[in-house]
Protein backbone atom coordinates (compact mmCIF):
# COMPACT_ATOMS: atom_id res chain seq x y z
CA UNK A 1 0.00 0.00 0.00
CA UNK A 2 1.08 3.47 -0.91
CA UNK A 3 1.61 5.58 1.84
CA UNK A 4 -0.45 8.61 2.15
CA UNK A 5 2.36 10.79 2.64
CA UNK A 6 3.98 10.04 -0.53
CA UNK A 7 1.06 10.63 -2.52
CA UNK A 8 0.81 14.30 -1.29
CA UNK A 9 4.72 14.91 -1.42
CA UNK A 10 5.64 13.19 -5.07
CA UNK A 11 8.11 10.24 -4.03
CA UNK A 12 4.70 7.83 -4.71
CA UNK A 13 4.75 8.70 -8.93
CA UNK A 14 8.68 9.20 -8.80
CA UNK A 15 8.92 6.00 -7.55
CA UNK A 16 6.50 4.85 -9.96
CA UNK A 17 4.10 2.95 -7.10
CA UNK A 18 7.32 0.62 -6.33
CA UNK A 19 7.49 0.22 -2.50
CA UNK A 20 10.92 -0.41 -2.54
CA UNK A 21 11.89 2.54 -4.62
CA UNK A 22 9.81 5.35 -2.37
CA UNK A 23 11.52 3.55 0.66
CA UNK A 24 14.93 4.22 -0.36
CA UNK A 25 14.46 7.41 -2.11
CA UNK A 26 12.76 8.72 1.51
CA UNK A 27 16.22 7.04 3.12
CA UNK A 28 18.49 8.75 0.98
CA UNK A 29 16.59 11.84 1.35
CA UNK A 30 16.78 11.36 5.00
CA UNK A 31 20.54 10.71 4.76
CA UNK A 32 20.74 13.83 2.73
CA UNK A 33 18.96 16.54 5.12
CA UNK A 34 21.07 14.49 8.45
CA UNK A 35 24.66 15.66 6.34
CA UNK A 36 22.76 18.68 5.05
CA UNK A 37 25.04 21.96 6.36
CA UNK A 38 22.34 23.99 5.64
CA UNK A 39 19.68 23.61 8.65
CA UNK A 40 17.14 25.19 5.47
CA UNK A 41 17.64 22.03 3.46
CA UNK A 42 16.97 20.01 6.68
CA UNK A 43 13.73 21.74 6.90
CA UNK A 44 12.85 21.38 3.45
CA UNK A 45 13.60 17.64 3.71
CA UNK A 46 11.47 17.29 6.44
CA UNK A 47 8.45 18.60 5.08
CA UNK A 48 8.74 16.11 2.42
CA UNK A 49 9.24 13.19 4.31
CA UNK A 50 6.21 14.44 6.29
CA UNK A 51 4.22 14.99 3.07
CA UNK A 52 3.62 18.66 3.49
CA UNK A 53 6.09 19.52 0.29
CA UNK A 54 6.25 18.35 -3.13
CA UNK A 55 10.10 16.72 -3.51
CA UNK A 56 10.17 17.98 -7.10
CA UNK A 57 9.68 21.61 -5.75
CA UNK A 58 12.48 20.78 -3.18
CA UNK A 59 14.87 19.10 -5.14
CA UNK A 60 14.86 22.05 -7.55
CA UNK A 61 15.52 24.87 -4.72
CA UNK A 62 18.37 26.76 -5.04
CA UNK A 63 19.18 25.69 -1.00
CA UNK A 64 18.93 22.14 -2.42
CA UNK A 65 21.41 22.56 -5.21
CA UNK A 66 23.29 24.39 -3.42
CA UNK A 67 23.99 22.20 -1.13
CA UNK A 68 24.21 18.70 -3.56
CA UNK A 69 27.11 20.88 -5.37
CA UNK A 70 29.14 21.17 -2.75
CA UNK A 71 28.40 17.16 -1.44
CA UNK A 72 29.38 16.30 -5.36
CA UNK A 73 32.43 18.23 -4.87
CA UNK A 74 33.24 16.72 -1.83
CA UNK A 75 32.82 13.47 -3.11
CA UNK A 76 35.19 14.02 -6.19
CA UNK A 77 37.83 15.30 -4.30
CA UNK A 78 37.80 12.17 -2.10
CA UNK A 79 37.57 10.12 -4.61
CA UNK A 80 40.87 11.61 -7.01
CA UNK A 81 42.49 11.29 -3.10
CA UNK A 82 41.60 7.67 -3.07
CA UNK A 83 44.39 5.22 -4.74
CA UNK A 84 43.58 3.52 -7.69
CA UNK A 85 42.56 0.09 -6.46
CA UNK A 86 41.19 1.44 -3.74
CA UNK A 87 38.77 3.77 -5.70
CA UNK A 88 37.98 0.89 -7.93
CA UNK A 89 37.00 -1.18 -4.73
CA UNK A 90 34.75 1.49 -3.18
CA UNK A 91 32.91 2.12 -6.96
CA UNK A 92 32.55 -1.44 -7.12
CA UNK A 93 30.88 -2.05 -3.97
CA UNK A 94 28.51 1.61 -4.38
CA UNK A 95 27.66 -0.23 -7.75
CA UNK A 96 26.41 -3.85 -5.95
CA UNK A 97 25.38 -2.65 -2.54
CA UNK A 98 21.61 -2.96 -3.02
CA UNK A 99 20.76 -4.19 0.44
CA UNK A 100 18.03 -2.22 1.75
CA UNK A 101 19.39 -0.13 5.17
CA UNK A 102 16.73 2.13 6.72
CA UNK A 103 13.73 0.07 7.58
CA UNK A 104 10.27 2.09 7.28
CA UNK A 105 9.98 2.37 10.79
CA UNK A 106 13.19 3.84 11.43
CA UNK A 107 11.83 6.21 8.43
CA UNK A 108 8.67 6.85 10.35
CA UNK A 109 10.55 8.13 13.24
CA UNK A 110 12.87 10.29 11.44
CA UNK A 111 9.89 11.57 9.96
CA UNK A 112 7.79 12.29 12.72
CA UNK A 113 10.48 13.59 14.98
CA UNK A 114 12.55 15.76 12.96
CA UNK A 115 15.35 15.35 11.23
CA UNK A 116 16.78 18.47 12.80
CA UNK A 117 15.97 17.59 16.12
CA UNK A 118 15.93 13.49 15.94
CA UNK A 119 19.74 12.04 17.01
CA UNK A 120 20.76 10.10 13.94
CA UNK A 121 23.82 8.42 14.92
CA UNK A 122 21.98 5.32 16.94
CA UNK A 123 22.68 2.22 15.23
CA UNK A 124 23.92 3.65 12.03
CA UNK A 125 21.04 1.88 9.52
CA UNK A 126 20.30 5.54 8.58
CA UNK A 127 24.22 6.03 7.35
CA UNK A 128 24.58 3.66 4.58
CA UNK A 129 21.84 3.80 1.69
Amino acid sequence: MTRPEDLRNGIAALADGEKESARRLRANLAVFARRADDPEVTDLVNEVLGGRRNVRDVVSSPQFARELSAKLDNLETGLRRLPPLERERLLDRARHDTEPSTDDERLDELRDTGLSSSPLDGDGEVESV
